[in-house]
């Protein structure tokens, strides 16, 4: 069993077992995506979605994020990172057994709504409709929704009033943004937006 290290703050250093079949993000596209939210993480609401070993959430935790709501369905994946999130302090982290997306879609009004929103699945996933769907009405105005996956992976444009508006690849992986669209905007399906502070890529 290896481990996956937190980058930055105040759980820099800790050390966190990476359970059988669990495919962590690595610690270069860690830091790059919480480069790129900056001051967004402070006191949010953090989803991170397929946990796996925690590390997104516990990274948004070392950050100063208020409290994170973890999601794993597998029961040998959730007995590792309820062990995992034992250097979180108290009434900081949440872990719940759910199958995305479907899951995702009950819970509704169980937890405040969503600042920032990370989910990595298993490479072969497929359905990203329903998963962005399902997370739409639990995400704040202002939140987004970020998703790891696959280079020949295919995404949506649009998923109801969410509208992608970055992508990069990194190494192996993509990481594409989404964000809400306000009622003022016209929602395009030519192409993502780019906003005004982009992410660290590499090739």
């Amino acid at each position: 069993m290896g481990s996956v290290r937190i980058v930055s703050g105040s759980l820099k250093g800790r050390h966190l077992r990476v359970a059988t079949g669990v495919r962590p993000s690595g610690a270069r596209l860690r830091e790059a995506l919480f480069s790129y939210w900056g001051e967004a993480v402070a006191g949010s609401v953090f989803f991170d979605l397929f946990a796996g070993t925690g590390a997104m959430a516990l990274e948004a935790i070392s950050r100063g994020a208020k409290h994170c709501v973890l999601f794993e369905a597998e029961g040998k994946v959730i007995a590792q990172l309820r062990k995992n999130c034992e250097i979180a302090p108290a009434g900081t982290i949440d872990i719940e057994r759910a199958r995305l997306p479907k899951d995702l879609e009950r819970r509704i009004g169980r937890h405040d709504a969503c600042d920032l929103a990370f989910a990595d699945p298993p490479y072969d996933f497929r359905d990203y409709d329903r998963l962005l769907l399902a997370l739409e009405p639990l995400l704040k105005a202002t939140g987004s929704v970020t998703l790891e996956h696959s280079t020949n992976a295919e995404l949506p444009r649009v998923a109801g009033s969410l509208q992608l508006k970055e992508s990069r690849r990194y190494g192996d992986s993509m990481v594409s943004i989404y964000r809400k669209v306000r009622s003022e905007e016209e929602i395009s399906v030519d192409g993502p937006s780019v906003p005004g502070r982009c992410m660290a890529q590499e090739s």
